[in-house]
């Protein structure tokens, strides 16, 4: 991509975070997340701001591969403006930094994207929905690798991945406008990355080359797919691909496959996926999985990175009450953020963390500062557990199940609120807390209800 703009090396980056920081308090791994925070937020937003700032060569580098790799998979045809009542989608850039699980810089990438919210359903779109795998389905296939002695798992990323998706309607979408020309606009002949149909479209381009391989979706997951007889297990989430198998010859046979059919780019073995650090012991005897990085960011973003830590998330004397008239209200948009941040480790590495995050959650449509003084409660017990970790070891691979629940514990409405947690090996793969739907009328019935939820979770 040639530049007609000037770049002034010279320039000054916008201005950090004015809060001072005590390096006596702090790690370096904190200051460097800080550092990486304040950085994404000065990501451009537009295509001015990306080629006048500092790192515009770097911009217009990642710019030119985004195009090079859509001219590759001839994503568009650039035609006249149908002179009939088609709709025309508007497009944009969309420029991110990508960072290791350190935070250092390891890509700039530029995504040209449709403006999908301009789509008219019907017309534009019909289905749109496309599954992702679930966390539980990751945490089994690293237990199972663990405890039977597989090679660790190979992580897979596909380059442009909704690039590969065919489209099944005509739509047209405006040239980008730096080549904008009047009275032309592209015609799709691909799925593009915006639209509301790509994600659908990419999955069944990837399940439409693996299942005629002999590949099978599994019940549990549609997007763990398994050769049962090589014993091979692909994760799919998005556009990384996760392979596990015991075979190092099939597992290289699968890899060679995929590459004649995408652009591929080997990450060898997993150690990073979805905000979640993989740490393998050399000798391959046990497995963590670490959020750190992801916590730290999180103090940090919600200026508690400084606080007092404490040893429990919620004090067990406390109850839970919904805000009365008159009472004192906190900032529900705040509240949701930390809220829904905080969901985000409950469902990777903190399960710790459940019963509290799944009961503040239930006031966040109207919290108040009580409920707001306990959710900062939640960050102070993070800063000082951080450093936790789930822990998978080598063992015989049985599955064990365990159920609980209280009797008319929620105040609010009389409900009780069962729990389950599911093993493999002695390696925690899953776990739910749920207030159940109906009033117990006894601490035997809500324990029944409990047990038969969590006999569904099982089978």
């Amino acid at each position: 991509m040639q530049s007609s703009n000037s770049v002034n090396n010279s320039s000054n980056p916008q201005s950090s975070n004015s809060q001072s920081t005590n390096l006596d308090e702090t790690t370096y791994l904190h200051i460097l997340l800080a550092t990486a925070l304040a950085v994404s937020e000065s990501e451009p937003k537009t295509f001015k701001q990306a080629t006048s700032c500092a790192d515009a060569p770097r911009w217009y580098t990642a710019m030119q591969e985004e195009l090079d790799l859509m001219k590759e998979q001839d994503v568009w045809t650039v035609v006249l403006i149908p002179s009939s009542r088609h709709n025309i989608v508007d497009c944009r850039w969309v420029y991110k930094i990508k960072r290791d699980s350190a935070g250092q810089i390891k890509q700039y990438k530029a995504r040209l994207v449709a403006k999908g919210f301009s789509q008219q359903p019907g017309t534009d779109f019909d289905e749109v929905f496309s599954p992702v795998v679930r966390y539980d389905s990751l945490r089994l296939l690293i237990a199972l690798s663990i405890s039977l002695g597989w090679k660790r798992p190979d992580q897979m990323d596909v380059k442009g991945a909704f690039l590969y998706g065919n489209l099944n309607k005509e739509i047209y979408m405006r040239l980008p406008s730096e080549y904008e020309e009047e009275g032309q606009c592209a015609c799709l002949n691909r799925s593009i990355y915006g639209l509301k149909q790509s994600p659908s479209q990419w999955y069944q381009r990837l399940t439409g080359f693996l299942i005629p391989l002999g590949y099978v979706t599994a019940h549990f997951d549609p997007c763990i797919l398994i050769h049962l007889e090589h014993k091979v297990i692909i994760a799919i989430y998005v556009d990384d691909i996760t392979i596990t198998e015991p075979n190092i010859t099939q597992r290289e046979n699968l890899k060679k496959s995929l590459k004649g059919e995408f652009k591929l780019s080997d990450l060898g073995s997993l150690n990073w996926l979805l905000g979640i650090e993989v740490q393998w012991q050399d000798d391959n005897s046990s497995v963590t999985l670490s959020q750190q990085a992801y916590i730290d960011q999180l103090l940090v973003r919600f200026g508690m990175d400084s606080c007092n830590p404490v040893h429990l998330p919620l004090n067990p004397d406390i109850k839970l009450f919904k805000a009365q008239d008159g009472g004192d209200l906190a900032e529900v948009s705040r509240y949701q953020q930390i809220i829904g941040s905080l969901m985000y480790l409950v469902i990777g590495t903190r399960p710790d963390l459940t019963y509290t995050v799944s009961a503040l959650s239930q006031f966040s449509s109207k919290p108040t500062t009580q409920h707001m003084g306990i959710l900062k409660q939640v960050l102070r017990y993070l800063k000082g557990t951080k450093n936790l970790t789930l822990i998978y070891r080598k063992s015989e691979v049985t599955l064990s199940g365990y159920s609980d629940s209280d009797y008319g514990g929620d105040r609010n409405d009389w409900k009780s609120t069962l729990g389950n947690i599911f093993q493999i090996a002695g390696n925690t793969i899953s776990g739910r807390l749920v207030k159940q739907r109906c009033i117990s009328t006894s601490m035997v019935e809500a324990e029944y209800i409990a047990l038969s939820t969590t006999a569904k979770q099982q089978i």
